[in-house]
């Protein structure tokens, strides 16, 4: 059997990847860049704590860019 190989580029194989930034020291500004960053290499998603979900969706709004969040992570 052959197998199977696909050309992806790394901007197709960054769709499928979440740019995570979970730090606890982390402000508006750093959500604001990690945002800026998916959105420029064509993350799926952002991946952050929930207090700044609300945020990041404005940020992000009418992009394809999606926000994702964590419960119950301790960090």
């Amino acid at each position: 059997m052959k197998p199977y190989h696909h050309k992806i580029s790394p901007r197709e194989l960054a769709s499928f990847v979440d740019h995570t930034c979970l730090r606890p020291e982390i402000d508006s500004s750093k959500i604001e860049t990690v945002c800026q960053e998916a959105l420029e290499l064509n993350f799926a998603t952002v991946c952050i704590t929930p207090f700044y979900t609300s945020l990041a969706s404005d940020f992000l709004k009418g992009s394809k860019v999606n926000v994702c969040t964590v419960v119950g992570l301790e960090i």
